[in-house]
């Protein structure tokens, strides 16, 4: 079933060594990082997903870099603030409130195959629920020049399109 994302709610943030509290969003504004509230994450949520990430990752500060509020949604947008970044949460919500993302082990980036590793995960807010790798196919993360998505094999766990409006 196609979901119709609601406007201005995706988000993306990644690991960084500057000491906030754990999954805090922060966001670097003129050489230094201020504290930011997610428009997506609920606290709940931040711990739920916390304590899913691998081990290697557990424990670490998070900062914002994307979030379609601020930097607008568009895919080149996306890529631009995402594209080279690893390790990142991607976190957004539907007209019917429903919250949903992965973490994701590897940078977003157009490709003609299916990138990515076990490591990454879907998951959805309520009840939360975490989706690991099947070990059955290599379908995790998957990207287009009007599209990104995550895992396969018959059908996507979730896909969301060029200008993040529908997914």
């Amino acid at each position: 079933t196609e979901a119709v994302l609601k406007q201005e709610s995706a988000s993306v943030i990644r690991r960084h060594s500057f000491s906030f509290p754990r999954l805090l969003m922060s966001e670097k504004q003129g050489g230094r990082f201020v504290e930011i509230s997610s428009q997506v994450l609920s606290q709940s949520l931040r711990l739920n997903l916390e304590r899913s990430l691998p081990p290697r990752h557990q424990g670490h500060d998070w900062c914002l870099l994307y979030s379609s509020l601020m930097h607008g949604g568009s895919f080149s947008t996306f890529q631009r603030y995402c594209g080279n970044e690893n390790e990142c949460l991607v976190a957004f919500e539907t007209e019917s409130g429903e919250v949903l993302g992965a973490f994701c082990s590897e940078n977003w980036h157009v490709a003609t195959s299916y990138f990515g590793t076990g490591e990454s995960f879907v998951w959805r807010e309520s009840p939360f629920a975490q989706h690991g790798w099947s070990g059955q196919n290599s379908y995790i993360m998957y990207a287009t020049d009007t599209s990104i998505a995550m895992g396969g094999g018959g059908s996507f766990a979730w896909y969301i399109d060029s200008d993040f409006t529908r997914g």
